[in-house]
This record gives C-alpha cells, structure tokens and sequence, in this order.
C-alpha cells in the first residue's frame, strides 16, 4: 500500500531531506476504535484482534467500499518548516502527494505501476522516474484495504509478537510479513483498538497516528508523525473526503517527460 517520497529541498540557507515511507499514503486504512480489557485476559488470538479491528474502523463493507480518499492539510518539517499537504488516493493502490514550500510545489505519485516525482527544489524540476526498487515496492506493499484484511489471502503471515508501550498506552505488537520477506509492524492499542503507530524495517519508519474522528462511517487518523533518519514529518490535516470523483490522469507521469 504503500507510498515512499524522499525529498531534497534548499531553501534559503537551509537544506531538508525527508523521506516518507509508504507505509504512510496507507495511514487510512488499518484503523480501529473498539475496546477491549487485556490486562487481567489471556491475550487474544491474532484474528481475534483482526476481526475487532475490522468492525471498529466501520466493518469490512465500509472499508471494501472505499473508492477514494482526498485530504489536505499542513507538514512541519524537522521543526523548521511548515507547508500546505494534499494527498490523493484511490484504489486499488494510485497515490498522489504534493506539498507546497515557498511557491514551489513538491509531487509524489504512483499509477499502480510506477513511480515518479517532481523535485523543484534538486537538480532538476522536470518530472523524474522513481527507482524501480521504490516502485516494486509500492507494487507489493501498497493495499487501499490495510495490511490486515484478507491478509492470508493475500499471502501476507501475521504474528502476534506482544505488546509495546506507545505514548503511554499499551499496544499489540503486530508482525506482517509479506510473500517477499519484507515485514512491518502494526500497533494496535489494547483498548480503543485505534492503530497506534506503524514500523517497517525495510523503510527505516517510524509512523504513528492520532486525532482520530468519524468520516462518513471511518475512524480515520488526522495526525500523522513519521520519523525515519532523514528527519521528522508531522502531518496535520484539515480535511479528509472519500469515494469522491478521482481524476487518474493525474497519477500518471506527464507523457512529455516520461522515458
């Protein structure tokens, strides 16, 4: 599911590498909001805390009929830098990010096959064909429904591996190993069932969630930090839409630049 930018930015005299894992255009779709007392229980089962999950985020229905999500917002960069955010997303796996810094704007986008990007602030400000290592990656990681749903189907093993401390609350520690090898780590918290935080080793992210609200029958999170080793991106949004008309033309890489 999953949408990766790296961003090299000068402005004025200071320079910004961020770099945002795919776990985060997937930060929609693991989200839950039901309860449940572990302290003094036997731990549930994996597809116990699966299914709960399911019906807290609003039941498989709802999140199989997600079509497409549009939201906007501001990014603080590093504590140095706010900017204007939008990000668009539509099935099964498309993702359009973009990101305005002085007058300039940054793009992200992936067409269920390819990625690609368009840096003003690098060596060049034309559109740039991503790494086909980013984009094998965004093939196989990137899921509109989350890590979690159908996820034996999928061919995807989830493990129960205890729970963690996250922002002073117990979590379920979650391990979701792809058909490739390739494992991340989903937090869901003990009690709300929200998801807390996601990790993936082979990214070097850290994302966690909060400022969850009801949209149209989803808990969605509008609070997102990512912090990996080229920096901290906090993610506030504004707004989220779904199932709203989706042009797919705009995932595309322009014709004129494309190699």
């Amino acid at each position: 599911m999953l949408f990766s930018t790296r961003w090299c930015r000068r402005l004025t005299a200071a320079r910004v590498a961020i770099r945002i894992s795919p776990l985060l255009v997937a930060l929609v779709l693991p989200v839950l909001s039901l309860t449940l007392a572990a302290d003094d229980q036997k731990p549930p089962s994996v597809d116990d805390i699966i299914a709960k999950s399911i019906e807290a985020r609003g039941g498989i229905d709802k999140i199989k009929g997600l079509e497409s999500m549009r939201m906007s917002g501001t990014a603080e960069l590093n504590d140095q830098i706010q900017a204007a955010v939008r990000i668009v997303n539509k099935r099964p796996n498309l993702t359009r990010f973009e990101m305005d810094v002085n007058g300039a704007t940054l793009v992200q986008a992936f067409d269920g096959k390819s990625s690609w990007s368009v840096n003003p602030f690098g060596k060049s400000s034309a559109p740039e064909a991503g790494p086909e290592a980013r984009s094998r990656e965004l093939r196989e990681h990137t899921d509109m429904n989350g890590l979690l749903v159908d996820y034996k189907a999928k061919g995807r093993k989830v493990d129960l591996d205890g729970t963690e401390d996250v922002g002073g609350s117990s979590a379920w520690k979650l391990k979701v190993t792809e058909k490739d090898g390739g494992a991340d780590y989903v937090y869901i918290d003990t009690r709300s069932f929200l998801m807390v935080k996601s990790s993936s080793a082979h990214m070097g992210a850290n994302i966690t969630f909060g400022d969850y609200r009801p949209v149209d029958g989803l808990m969605l999170p509008f609070r997102i930090e990512q912090n990996a080793a080229a920096g901290k991106v906090v993610m506030t949004l504004d707004k989220i839409e779904i199932n709203v008309p989706v042009d797919e033309a705009q995932f595309k890489m322009p014709a004129a630049a494309a190699k």
